[in-house]
């Protein structure tokens, strides 16, 4: 009889164990590249709760952590934790040395700023943000410098469970944020994908100082979207009349991202002007 009761108190106290661990599961879990030296929001992945984040630091020898952001010291991997109002997070960061040099932008606006790595070279440091659904692609070889094939650099995502690359395009496998760096000597691009069930990535190729209808993508729902362009080469394109992409005069690639103000589909355009 004993024996009996003190196995159903062990199946009991081994079911509360489980569910503990099922209850503090993290909420946001991920993995994150940071070079010595660079400093990386972390901002992208808390969740709107609202609230500061009380964070911990496996390995305060490898990364520090100033506020919500993690800069890296020296080579090495450490597990960065906290929680804010019910929502846990783990971000478990591998830090590169010849990452080393250049800084976070924390912008949407995609702007290039300029640093040293650790030889003393000038890097250039390029920064997108852009969104795409599940099972969507978008071509990287028109973000990437002139002259340079996407295989030239060293890629690194940050969950490969979440988008991966195959020949020279970015695919999105399930809902997620995904870091995405690409490096070479000299340059490094850090593109942020949000992958959601609620948008479609295309790629659109338009001539130079043309007019194309955005009926032929959104139909005749493109009055209630809301159009945002970020240039990412050499040009830029422009919205004319909530109807029309407007092509410039140069060849090059921008974002065209249209958000729907009706709960609709949203959309990342990759709009290239060809001659």
């Amino acid at each position: 009889m004993y024996k009996k009761i003190i196995a159903m108190l062990m199946t009991v106290i081994v079911a509360l164990s489980c569910c503990a661990v099922v209850m503090a599961d993290t909420n946001v879990s991920m993995n994150l590249t940071v070079g010595v030296g660079e400093t990386k929001s972390l901002d992208n992945y808390l969740k709107a709760a609202g609230g500061s984040v009380s964070w911990s630091n496996s390995a305060p020898n490898i990364v520090k952590i100033n506020g919500n952001k993690v800069i890296g010291v020296k080579s090495g991997s450490a597990v960065i934790s906290g929680s804010s109002n019910g929502v846990s997070y783990e971000f478990r960061v591998k830090v590169l040395k010849n990452f080393s040099g250049y800084q976070d932008i924390s912008t949407s606006t995609g702007v290039i700023n300029d640093g040293k790595n650790s030889r003393g070279e000038t890097i250039t440091h390029h920064e997108r943000y852009f969104s795409m659904g599940v099972k969507d692609t978008i071509p990287v070889k028109n973000m990437i410098e002139n002259g340079k094939k996407y295989y030239n650099y060293r890629w690194i995502f940050s969950d490969k469970g979440i988008a991966s690359l195959k020949s020279g395009k970015i695919t999105a496998l399930k809902t997620g944020i995904v870091h995405v760096t690409a490096t070479d000597k000299t340059v490094v691009y850090d593109f942020y994908v949000t992958v959601t069930d609620n948008c479609v990535a295309k790629e659109i190729k338009v001539k130079r100082n043309s007019l194309t209808n955005l009926a032929n993508y959104l139909g005749d729902d493109a009055e209630n979207y809301v159009f945002s362009v970020e240039g990412l080469k050499d040009a830029s394109i422009g919205i004319r009349d909530n109807k029309y992409i407007e092509a410039g005069a140069n060849k090059g690639v921008s974002l065209l991202k249209a958000e729907s103000t009706t709960g609709g589909v949203n959309y990342t355009f990759v709009v290239t002007i060809i001659g």
